[in-house]
C-alpha cells in the first residue's frame, strides 16, 4: 500500500480505446480503479483534471537517454545554420571552460544549410587553440576534431582523417569511451534526462547504454529518482560477444545486445549496394560480414538474448534479414 491519489473530472482513455468521463484512483505506483463517474474519496489527495484527458504513458523503444542528458549540459549545435554558426556557438561556450578542458559539442545538421560544408580541423583549431574540441553530427556517426583532440585519439581507432579532422563511425560512436564523462556529469545528466522524459509523458524506455553506466541507473532507482521503467541494451563491444552480462539488475531490466552493422545516411556511412550521389565510389561501411552477423544470431538464439541490430543501408539490411531468415524460427521474438 502506497500513498493514494485521485484524478477527478477528466476524460479517461481506456485499454479498449474507449474514452470515458470519470476519475482514477492511484495507490502507490499502481492504478487501483477507474470510475465511470466523478467519484471522489475523502481524505485522498486530488488533482482536478478540469476535463483534460488521461492517456497511458508512452513507451520509447529506442533511446539514448543518458547520452541525451549529458549532451544537455554541453554546447548544443542544433540551432546552427552554417559553419560560421558552429564556430560562434563554440566561441561562446569556451567562456564556461578552463584551458585544457575537453569540449564536445553535438547535433549539428549540415543537410539543412545552404552551405553544406562542415567545419574542418583548421577551423576548429582557430576557434579553440587551447582546448581539445570535437563537434558531432546529429546522427552520431560522424564528428570533427581539432588538433588537440586528435592528439588524444590513438591510431587504434579507425575511420580518422587526421588531415581534415573528420572521423567516421568508430570514434563518434565511442566518444564516451575515449573521453569518459565525469561521474557528476553522468548523475546530473541522467536526472535531467529522466525529468525531460517524464515531462513528455514517457514512462518506459528501451535504453542503449554502456555496461559501465548501468550502475548509475541502479543508484538513481535505489534513491527513488528513476521514475521510468528501463530495459537496457548493451553494446556488443562492452560484452566482448553475444553473452549475458555479469551484472545484478535490480531497478533496470536486461533487454539484450546492441549491434551496429553500418552507419547513417547523413554521414554517408550507411552500407549500400550503390554509391552516394554526392560521394562517388563511396558505398558506406559494412561493419560485420554476413558470417559474423549469422554467428551473433546463432549465439543469441542459443542463450535466449534479444538483439537490437542497427542497419540502415540496403546492403546492411539485406545481410541482417538474410541471417534472421536463415537461423530464426517463425515469430521468434529475439530481434
Amino acid at each position: 500500500m502506497g500513498k493514494k491519489l485521485q484524478l477527478i473530472n477528466g476524460k479517461i482513455f481506456l485499454s479498449d480505446k474507449r474514452i470515458v468521463k470519470g476519475s482514477i484512483l492511484i495507490d502507490g505506483e499502481k492504478i487501483k480503479r477507474v470510475y465511470f463517474n466523478d467519484s471522489s474519496h475523502r481524505g485522498v489527495d486530488s488533482i482536478d483534471l478540469k476535463g483534460r484527458m488521461v492517456i497511458p504513458g508512452f513507451i520509447d523503444a529506442h533511446t539514448h537517454l543518458l547520452q541525451e542528458g549529458i549532451k544537455m549540459m554541453r554546447p548544443d549545435l542544433s540551432s546552427a545554420e552554417s559553419p560560421e554558426d558552429i564556430l560562434e556557438i563554440v566561441r561562446e561556450a569556451l567562456k564556461e571552460y578552463k584551458k585544457g578542458d575537453i569540449i564536445i559539442a553535438s547535433d549539428f545538421d549540415e543537410s539543412k544549410w545552404k552551405n553544406k560544408r562542415i567545419p574542418g580541423k583548421n577551423n576548429l583549431d582557430r576557434v579553440s587553440p587551447d582546448n581539445p574540441l570535437i563537434i558531432r553530427r546529429i546522427c552520431g556517426h560522424i564528428a570533427v576534431a581539432n588538433s588537440l583532440a586528435l592528439e588524444k585519439i590513438t591510431d587504434a581507432w579507425e575511420g580518422i582523417d587526421r588531415k581534415t579532422g573528420i572521423m567516421k563511425e568508430d570514434v563518434p560512436l565511442n566518444i564516451s569511451r575515449i573521453f569518459p564523462p565525469e561521474d557528476y556529469e553522468v548523475r546530473k545528466g541522467l536526472r535531467k534526462a529522466v525529468s525531460k522524459a517524464n515531462s513528455l509523458g514517457i514512462t518506459s524506455i528501451h535504453e542503449i547504454v554502456k555496461l559501465s553506466h548501468i550502475s548509475f541507473y541502479e543508484e538513481l532507482g535505489e534513491g527513488g529518482g528513476l521514475t521510468l521503467n528501463v530495459r537496457v541494451y548493451i553494446p556488443i563491444d562492452d560484452l566482448g560477444g553475444v553473452k549475458k552480462p555479469d551484472f545484478e539488475f535490480r531497478k533496470t531490466i536486461f533487454g539484450g545486445i546492441k549491434i551496429f552493422e553500418d552507419g547513417s545516411i547523413g554521414a554517408r556511412t550507411a552500407a549500400n549496394t550503390f554509391s552516394y550521389k554526392d560521394s562517388p565510389g563511396n558505398k558506406g561501411i559494412l561493419i560485420y560480414s554476413q558470417r559474423e552477423i549469422e554467428k551473433f544470431i546463432q549465439d543469441a538464439e542459443k542463450i535466449g538474448i534479444q538483439l537490437m541490430i542497427h542497419a540502415i543501408g540496403n546492403k546492411a539490411i539485406k545481410v541482417v534479414l538474410n541471417a534472421y531468415e536463415k537461423y530464426l524460427k517463425d515469430k521468434n521474438p529475439l530481434r
